[in-house]
């Protein structure tokens, strides 16, 4: 259980991030990781929200939206960051959780 906790919580990071990505953005934000935990299949974040009565797709389809209306990055190759206090902390925990994920996969 411990274990597959784990790989979700690393899996939910890293789609976060790819979000990033794709929406072409220079920061990972709250709107990415919540769209990653959001479209999780069986995970813990869409169960305890369809039972507080929240449609998950509605949710999806909003945080995407809001996603669109981002600013952009144009031109050059990015690697969106956490926004974040604790900037160091952020980078190295993402160190740890790719060697954790290599490992898995």
């Amino acid at each position: 259980m411990e274990n597959n906790f784990t790989q979700k919580k690393y899996g939910s990071y890293f789609e976060a991030h790819n979000f990033a990505i794709r929406y072409k953005h220079s920061d990972m934000k709250v709107e990415h990781l919540l769209l990653a935990l959001t479209g999780q299949m069986n995970g813990l974040i869409p169960n305890i929200l369809k039972k507080m009565g929240v449609n998950t797709t509605d949710l999806m389809k909003k945080l995407e939206e809001k996603l669109n209306r981002m600013p952009k990055i144009e031109g050059g190759v990015s690697d969106p960051r956490p926004k974040c206090r604790n900037e160091q902390g952020i980078s190295r925990r993402r160190r740890l959780c790719q060697e954790k994920w290599k490992m898995h996969t």
